[in-house]
Parts: C-alpha cells; sequence; structure tokens
C-alpha cells in the first residue's frame, strides 16, 4: 500500500481483502498490522480520485474493523477523526460517503466502547 502507483494499490487491497476475509484469518496474527495496515488504507483512501476506488478502501476498512474487534482500540481515535474529513471532501460524489461513513463510525465505536454521540455538558 505504500506504492505510488494506483493499480498496484488497489491489487494489495484485493490481496489484503482476501486475507482478511479468509475463514481462517487469524485475528491475534494480524495484530501487529493493524495500525499500519488502517493508516495506509485511510491514506490511499484520501489520495483515491475515482468513486470506486474509494468505495473498495471503504470496504475494506470496514472489513478489517470488523474482523479484528476490540483489537482496533488503538487506532479509533484517529479512524474517528478522518471520518468529517472525508465525509467534506467527497460531497457531491456518486459513491455514498454518509452511509459508508456511518457504518465505519458505529463498526468503531462498537469495537472500541467508545461513544459515537456527543454529551451535552
Amino acid at each position: 500500500l505504500l506504492e505510488e502507483d494506483a493499480a498496484v494499490r488497489l491489487a494489495a487491497c484485493a490481496g489484503l481483502r482476501a486475507l482478511v476475509d479468509d475463514w481462517n484469518f487469524r485475528e491475534e496474527q494480524f495484530q501487529p498490522y493493524i495500525p499500519a495496515c488502517l493508516e495506509r488504507l485511510v491514506a490511499f483512501l484520501r489520495a483515491a480520485q475515482e468513486s470506486d476506488t474509494k468505495l473498495q478502501i471503504f470496504s475494506l476498512t470496514c472489513l478489517i474493523i470488523n474482523r479484528v474487534g476490540t483489537a482496533v482500540r488503538g487506532c479509533s481515535d484517529g479512524l474517528l477523526a478522518i471520518l468529517p474529513l472525508i465525509w467534506d471532501e467527497n460531497q457531491g460524489e456518486s459513491w455514498p460517503s454518509a452511509p459508508t461513513s456511518c457504518c465505519m463510525a458505529t463498526s468503531t465505536c462498537e469495537r472500541t466502547s467508545v461513544s459515537p454521540w456527543f454529551s451535552s455538558q
């Protein structure tokens, strides 16, 4: 995912999806790679130009969050902080940024025991 070429990055995403979506995926073995993996996926998402590419990256990010469960805790602040930026950057795009952003936020919060709602104090 560090490669500059978008086609190579997409191929890496496809390989990562196959790994994470496999029946024999072991979350504990993948745990050391979670922060770097999510960081690079978010960077790729922000750099992507095509709506389909953005949707594929977002979908993979959500899949990883759902598969690794609470192991995503260390990344939750960064993931939640990036969502408003992604939402704003993609206003008017054809991909459903609001529903997918909500999906990612909800998944992250569920896995990390963070409340997605602001408390009125």
